[in-house]
């Protein structure tokens, strides 16, 4: 048999190959032909994607000069006996293989008049198509041309899906999801051939000034300015990423870590001479820097992410803008890891409810008939049922920004339980209830709404509620957190300042916090037993007090002598273990007959 001519299914190259297979066939039949070949321009010459008749695309000559020729000139041909005719009499198609005598083919022309390429009928015969057979060859093309345009328009979605699907929208940067593909990639050539690579975790510096001070829109500006910086400072074969917010990822491939530290100072230094200009102003920016190595040895992508996370967090720590390479024997990258445990532990306490509150009392020391409350606070159980101690993942909860999830938490659980025990019908004898805010919460524009529409939903007493806010987070969030204070004074709710004392600058902002309670801190009142300095702070912090119309608390008293002092000073309040040892509010309702409700498991031991 002709190496032109294979028995069986014709083959096929298209996406759609079984419906132009079928059109093939078609125009085959209609044309009383042998055969029957649909061919795409590549080029100058064309590509068979299906074939009638027993025609093997695989051998089909690519310069076979019917198809060409209709290709070239864009228009039909027709030759009704190839062997008389001087110009096709010696096509590979004629002169051997099939041997093909006649020819009759027409341009595939899409709506912009461009040639896509071919249809065409052959036979071994000498033939002539009469006018209707030329009619359905031609209705068969535009058959064709409609098929490969859906075809060009679904691949060109699939593309623009794919593209979306491992790239950031905003700097057209690779995205994390691309950038962990890829780092998989780099850890299984390191174990497998030994090479060794480098990732470099970039978290930029005062990128929140751009964003507060003139908007988002400034932000997503200096962003995509900045990913064109890098980008343009990447070796070929490197990957860069946003990683998400105002972090990015550098993939250095087949990179030693002494290189490594050599490339971040160099991205570290133009990140520092860049100047990002809007309407007039211009900024600066730093960065922190996380190196770690790729090598045979890493056990997993998650491990390198969180060596170089924990290298771009001390640098930070360590005063911004600079490198840090990861070193697994550092004490400091112990420490760090330690925190870093926490987060996936409080994250699944949140999930499973494994928080819970005690209470501690604020008592009255009796000037002024003030009422007392009491303050919520946070405990939780770990995967064990046994309690930790709030020091052990409160400092990561905050480093890692999980304390509005929390904050969210105590809102929510209090407010509810709160309602019931409105409900109950004992309002008389409720009361206070002091809720800790972290810094995180009174940045964020959208808790008060929270707070708001739990109030709303629980039907808590607002008087029955008294947030407490350290002086730092306060002063961080000036405006956001007077604003906070004025909308939830205005409902009932009181405030108290945590910390006092603590902050530099806290007499001059005092005036601009219109809070009910001023905390003094632990730390004067301890001393103030035997310090003449802390009992001076402490006096003027009550003077002060008295002057803005706030109650003073005395917190951290831990001896009878140290509540006698307060109560001489003048202090409102005493809080601390000499007064009341935290416990579930059950148990301290009813030894003080306040209201209980059972359903408040949120206070249960």
């Amino acid at each position: 048999m002709d190496s032109f001519l294979q028995p069986g299914p014709s083959a096929s190259q298209a996406p759609s190959d079984d419906v132009f297979a079928e059109i093939a066939e078609l125009a085959a039949q209609l044309c009383g032909a042998g055969y029957s070949v649909i061919t795409l321009a590549e080029g100058t010459e064309h590509r068979p994607i299906a074939s009638a008749g027993g025609l093997a695309l695989a051998v089909l000559p690519r310069d076979s000069r019917f198809c060409c020729e209709v290709l070239h000139s864009g228009a039909p041909l027709e030759v009704s006996d190839a062997h008389f005719d001087l110009r096709f009499h010696d096509d590979p198609l004629v002169a051997a293989g099939p041997r093909i005598r006649f020819y009759s083919g027409v341009p595939l022309v899409n709506a912009s008049g461009a040639v896509l390429g071919s249809l065409s009928v052959l036979d071994d015969k000498a033939k002539v198509l009469s006018a209707s057979q030329r009619n359905a060859l031609w209705k068969l093309a535009d058959v064709v041309v409609r098929l490969l345009a859906d075809i060009a328009a679904r691949r060109s979605a699939e593309e623009s899906l794919s593209w979306q699907a491992t790239h950031d929208t905003l700097t057209d940067l690779e995205n994390r999801r691309q950038f962990e593909v890829t780092l998989r990639q780099h850890i299984e050539s390191a174990r497998a051939q030994g090479k060794q690579h480098a990732v470099l975790y970039i978290d930029l510096d005062q990128f929140k000034v751009v964003n507060d001070t003139c908007g988002h829109l400034a932000g997503d500006a200096l962003l995509r300015e900045l990913a064109h910086l890098l980008a343009g400072k990447m070796r070929r074969g490197d990957s860069l990423a946003r990683l998400g917010g105002d972090e990015f990822g550098v993939l250095l491939a087949e990179c030693d870590l002494l290189h490594a530290q050599r490339v971040a100072a160099h991205l570290l230094s133009a990140i520092r001479a860049f100047r990002f200009a809007w309407q007039g102003r211009v900024f600066t920016l730093g960065a922190s820097i996380g190196v770690a190595e790729v090598t045979g040895g890493s056990r997993d992508l998650e491990s390198v992410m969180s060596a170089a996370d924990t290298a771009c967090y001390l640098a930070k720590d360590k005063g911004r803008n600079q490198v840090q390479v990861y070193c697994e024997d550092d004490e400091e990258v112990s420490s760090r890891h330690g925190e870093m445990g926490w987060v996936s532990r409080i994250t699944h306490a949140i999930e499973e409810n494994r928080f819970f509150l005690h209470c501690q009392r604020v008592k009255s020391l009796g000037h002024g008939g003030a009422t007392e409350y009491l303050e919520m606070l946070l405990r939780m159980r770990d995967e064990t049922g046994r309690v930790v101690p709030p020091m052990s993942f409160i400092p990561a909860a905050e480093r890692y920004h999980l304390m509005g999830a929390i904050d969210r938490w105590v809102v929510k659980k209090t407010l509810r339980c709160l309602g019931r025990l409105h409900a109950s019908g004992a309002g008389a004898t409720m009361p206070r209830f002091g809720l800790n805010l972290s810094g995180m919460s009174m940045g964020d524009a959208a808790f008060a709404d929270f707070v708001q529409q739990h109030f709303e939903e629980s039907g808590a007493p607002p008087e029955s509620v008294c947030f407490e806010v350290t002086e730092t987070a306060a002063i961080s969030n000036l405006g956001r957190a007077a604003r906070f204070i004025s909308r939830f004074r205005d409902i009932g709710c009181r405030f108290a300042l945590d910390d006092f004392g603590t902050g530099l600058t806290s007499f001059a902002y005092l005036k601009s916090l219109p809070v009910d309670y001023i905390k003094i801190d632990g730390s004067f009142v301890r001393g103030s037993a035997d310090d003449s300095v802390d009992r001076a702070v402490v006096d003027a912090i009550q003077r002060l007090a008295r002057a803005v119309g706030a109650r003073t608390i005395a917190e951290s008293v831990e001896t009878e002598e140290s509540e006698r002092r307060v109560r001489e000073l003048g202090i409102d309040f005493a809080q601390g273990h000499h007064i009341h040892k935290p416990e579930p509010y059950a148990r301290l309702a009813a030894r003080m007959n306040y209201v209980s409700e059972g359903g408040c498991a949120v206070y249960a031991a």
